[in-house]
């Protein structure tokens, strides 16, 4: 139960000044003051920020999503740039003209980005970790 005046939306840090330079704004006025209400809870850092890892851990943790990155845009790049390196034997294997090997590059572009939508919405629903952790098993 929250205490009168406090919704689940109320912050939590310095609110106790504003409370209290409301209060005095609102006697200068003559209208009845509200009760003070303390809050005890001191907001806690993050636990599994970067602060509480020794230093090998943190280069580790930089390196690990450096990596991600490197090979995301490598994937990328790679995917980007295949088409046109087998063009060649795409035109004399199967009778493909220069507007069909261009449409088979916008097919891999429109792939991933209609991949965008469920996978922007499996991130919000499970987070970054057990969608990627699925995703690497």
């Amino acid at each position: 139960m929250l205490p009168p005046g406090r919704t689940a939306a109320t912050p939590t840090f310095g609110t106790s000044r504003i409370r209290s330079a409301r209060r005095r704004e609102k006697s200068k006025a003559g209208a009845p003051t509200e009760p003070a209400v303390s809050s005890n809870v001191e907001p806690k850092p993050a636990e599994a920020s970067l602060g509480s890892r020794s230093p090998l851990q943190k280069w580790r943790l930089i390196a690990c999503v450096f990596f991600l990155f490197v090979a995301g845009y490598y994937l990328s790049d790679l995917f980007r740039t295949i088409t046109s390196s087998v063009s060649g034997q795409l035109i004399s294997e199967f009778g493909l003209d220069a507007a069909d090997i261009g449409l088979l590059a916008s097919v891999y572009f429109l792939f991933f980005a209609a991949a965008q939508i469920p996978i922007g919405v499996l991130l919000d629903r499970f987070g970054p970790r057990r969608v990627q952790a699925r995703s690497w098993s």
